[in-house]
C-alpha cells in the first residue's frame, strides 16, 4: 500500500492552527462618568474646577497595550489668598460599559507654594501613588484598566494666587488597557489571517485528495 507523505496534512494543520489564533481579541470601547472633589469652601486654598472629557465621556476603542491620553479637567484657584492646609482633592471614575458596571477613585492633595516670603504664588495637586488607578473589570474582574493622572502647578501670581479659570492648568489622564476580559469576544479574522486560513483549507484538501487516490 502505497504511503502518504503528511507534510500536506501537516502544513495544513499547522496553518489552521495558526490561523484560529492569529484573530486579535476585539477592541474595548469603555464609557463612563468622573466627579471632582475638591475644596471649594472653609479653610486652605479654594479650587474650582471644569471638566474637560464631558460626562458622559466615551473613550476610543482600545487594544491590550494601548493607551489613550487627553486633557481630564482644568484646576484654578478661586481666591487670592493662598493661606492655609492642604486640602484633599478626588476624581471619582463610574464606567457603565463594558458590563458589568466598575468604578474606582483617585486622591490626593492640594495646596499654595510660596517663594521668597511669599512674593511668588502658585496653586499645586499632586495625586497619591504617582495618580495611578487600576481597575478590575469585565466577567470575574479579568481585565484591568489602568488610569493615571498627572499633576499640575496652576494659578501662579505676583503677592497672591492669580485666581479665575484663565490662571488655571490642565490635569491630563492616560487610560491604558493593560488586560482585556477572560470572556472577551475575538474580532474578525484580518486579512493576513484569511489568507492563513485559506492555505489552511488547501492544505488539508490536497491531503484529502492525495488519500482518495492511494
Amino acid at each position: 500500500m502505497p504511503i502518504m507523505k503528511p507534510s500536506a496534512w501537516v502544513m495544513g494543520a499547522v496553518a489552521l492552527v495558526l490561523a484560529s489564533g492569529a484573530a486579535h481579541a476585539s477592541p474595548i470601547v469603555f464609557e463612563g462618568t468622573y466627579a471632582i472633589t475638591a475644596n471649594t469652601s472653609g479653610t486652605g486654598m479654594k479650587i474650582g474646577t471644569a471638566g474637560d472629557l464631558g460626562a458622559p465621556f466615551t473613550l476610543p476603542a482600545l487594544t491590550v497595550g494601548q493607551s489613550y491620553s487627553t486633557a481630564l479637567f482644568d484646576i484654578y484657584a478661586t481666591s487670592s489668598n493662598p493661606l492655609g492646609p492642604a486640602r484633599p482633592i478626588s476624581v471619582q471614575f463610574d464606567f457603565t460599559a463594558p458590563p458589568p458596571a466598575f468604578g474606582g477613585t483617585v486622591g490626593g492633595n492640594t495646596n499654595a507654594v510660596q517663594l521668597f516670603g511669599g512674593l511668588f504664588d502658585y496653586g499645586q495637586v499632586t495625586w497619591s501613588n504617582g495618580g495611578l488607578l487600576a481597575l478590575d473589570f469585565g466577567p470575574n474582574n479579568s481585565g484591568v484598566l489602568d488610569i493615571q493622572l498627572t499633576n499640575a502647578q496652576f494659578s501662579p501670581g505676583f503677592l497672591g494666587l492669580s485666581h479665575g479659570l484663565l490662571s488655571g492648568a490642565n490635569v491630563d489622564a492616560t487610560f491604558t488597557l493593560v488586560q482585556a476580559p477572560a470572556s472577551a469576544p475575538t474580532a474578525v479574522p484580518e486579512p493576513g489571517s484569511l489568507a492563513l486560513l485559506a492555505t489552511a483549507l488547501m492544505g488539508l484538501g490536497i491531503g484529502l485528495r492525495r488519500l482518495r487516490i492511494a
